[in-house]
């Protein structure tokens, strides 16, 4: 984790990792210190998925 930020990196990512039917990919989520889920924005860096949520 880097500047409230986690990297999800995937070995096998075929032809490359895209987020169907949107600009940023949908549907991730993290939890704060007190263990509630929150919605968490996402953006695809390449072989990656850099995931976060503003306040978390």
């Amino acid at each position: 984790m880097a500047d409230g930020k986690v990297r999800l990196t995937f070995r096998h990512p075929g032809s490359g990792l895209q987020a169907k039917g949107a600009d940023t990919p949908g549907g991730f989520e993290v939890a704060g210190s007190n263990g509630a889920f929150a919605p968490a924005e996402a953006q695809i860096d390449g072989d990656s998925v850099i995931v976060w949520r503003t306040g978390v």
